[in-house]
């Protein structure tokens, strides 16, 4: 079989998986309270039909943040709520756009977090579903869920197999057949079928898109790449030693 005939009938199976995290957050910049509702968190990868009934086996990693939301997430939302509300509304009323004045912007971030983080509440709103490669999207549900490999060590710590089994109401759909494993052999070629470092443009999660995915052939498989649609990341704050505290 050639490797068209592979990819056209291998893509109708192959989905990209959104996890997302809209939020909502009371909070207080000195003239009362109020709720803002930051840009949400996406993570994407890819997932694929191993059922017909609509079963999609995807990594763990993907949909971890709809799953388990954590810490460092919902202390990002605050601080982007807080940005918007007490910060930028602020410079625009004193005549200045974001960037325009660096120095009375970050004197009045340090204002506003001293002000207004410690008291922040934030409503998290997870939801996972799924888009084809002809344009329509599923709300999905996790099923089975084994967490992502863990580097660390000791009691408590999960490290699991990363891999999720979601579910969507839906019928009929082009599966894979998978594969005898005793059949493969190291060194046998793998095309691989995703999403790589696919991400969205557009903030309207109820806004269709067409999505194609990407083929490539590889000697070993490759877990599914992830990018997220917000600016700051996980490593951006490493780099920074940024570790804020969680709102109550």
């Amino acid at each position: 079989m050639s490797l068209q005939e592979i990819v056209l009938r291998a893509k109708p199976a192959t989905v990209l998986v959104v996890s997302e995290v809209a939020t909502e957050v009371a909070l207080d910049c000195g003239a009362g309270p109020r709720k803002v509702t930051p840009t949400p968190f996406r993570e994407t990868g890819t997932g694929w039909f191993v059922d017909s009934n609509g079963w999609v086996v995807t990594n763990a990693h993907v949909v971890q943040p709809a799953h388990q939301p954590p810490t460092w997430l919902i202390n990002q939302q605050a601080q982007k709520a807080i940005v918007a509300a007490c910060v930028y509304e602020e410079l625009a009323r004193q005549g200045f756009a974001p960037g325009e004045r660096p120095d009375i912007e970050d004197e009045l971030r340090r204002t506003a977090m001293a002000r207004a983080y410690a008291s922040a509440r934030v409503e998290a709103k997870p939801s996972i579903f799924i888009l084809m490669a002809n344009g329509f999207r599923l709300v999905a549900k996790i099923e089975k869920y084994s967490p992502p490999v863990s580097t660390q060590t000791g009691a408590g710590v999960m490290s699991g197999r990363d891999l999720a089994l979601l579910s969507v109401e839906a019928s009929e759909m082009p599966a894979f057949k998978l594969a005898e494993s005793k059949n493969v052999k190291i060194g046998d070629p793998i095309h691989i079928l995703g999403f790589p470092g696919w991400c969205s443009r557009t903030s309207s999660s109820t806004r269709r898109r067409r999505s194609r995915p990407r083929s490539r052939t590889a000697p070993s498989p490759a877990s599914s790449r992830t990018c997220r649609i917000n600016r700051s990341s996980r490593r951006t704050r490493r780099r920074r030693g940024e570790t804020p505290a969680a709102p109550p």
